[in-house]
């Protein structure tokens, strides 16, 4: 999968990012129209060559598929799903039994290389809408996105303290530790006992004492 991941980014330029400005200066599409005409004829061409053409071949080769059996079975199998119900090259006295396996390997591969391909096309499409992910719906607004991004840099939120020490002015009530803001991008502060600091972590505990100081913890 990791050889497949780094193949579809490699593929990203010629078959993404090339087309799309090709799109915006050759037929002045603009960013957003190029963004949805090239993935709607991607959509197209990977489902006639990962799906429909090979069903067609599955269909020929397998004398007991139906034409949606070969075209069910590559999607199932390009989605990664493979309920195992329909397998080629199963069928009694098939000429080159095995190489036709390793075909049908081949083809998974390039399947789900277009696949991912796509997804990452999709992926690119959804953020130039500035839409995050497909589950979490639409992003956060300018306002929390500038701070996000400010606090990623290493900037302090307001009322922060320095390496996870928190806000001095604040302790413990009654001997039970409060917890405060730590700073961003700094680790949080160390905790004895830790070989290495927390890395980056929006809010790091703080364990006050009866002083209102931060620091180490003592009991770890």
């Amino acid at each position: 999968m990791l050889t497949l991941t780094a193949t579809v980014r490699r593929l990203t330029v010629p078959l993404v990012h090339c087309p799309r400005l090709y799109l915006q200066v050759r037929w002045s599409y603009s960013q957003h129209g190029a963004a949805r005409t090239h993935f709607v004829f991607l959509v197209g061409v990977t489902s006639g060559v990962l799906v429909l053409l090979p069903a067609a071949r599955f269909y020929v080769l397998e004398g007991t598929w139906t034409y949606l059996d070969a075209v069910y079975f590559c999607i199932i199998s390009l989605c990664t799903i493979g309920l195992g119900d329909l397998m080629p090259a199963e069928q009694p006295g098939q000429l080159l039994r095995q190489l036709y396996q390793v075909a049908v390997a081949v083809y998974l591969l390039l399947g789900l290389t277009g696949v991912l391909l796509l997804a990452q096309t999709f992926h690119q499409l959804a953020e130039l809408h500035g839409i995050t992910s497909v589950a979490g719906g639409i992003s956060a607004p300018d306002e929390a996105t500038e701070l996000l991004e400010g606090m990623r840099d290493g900037e302090k939120p307001a009322g922060g303290g320095q390496g996870g020490g928190g806000n001095p002015s604040t302790g413990s009530i009654g001997g039970i530790p409060r917890w405060g803001w730590g700073t961003p991008g700094r680790g949080g502060g160390a905790i004895k006992g830790c070989s290495k600091q927390v890395g980056f972590t929006m809010f790091t505990p703080w364990f006050g004492d009866d002083n209102g100081g931060g620091g180490e913890d003592p009991g770890v």
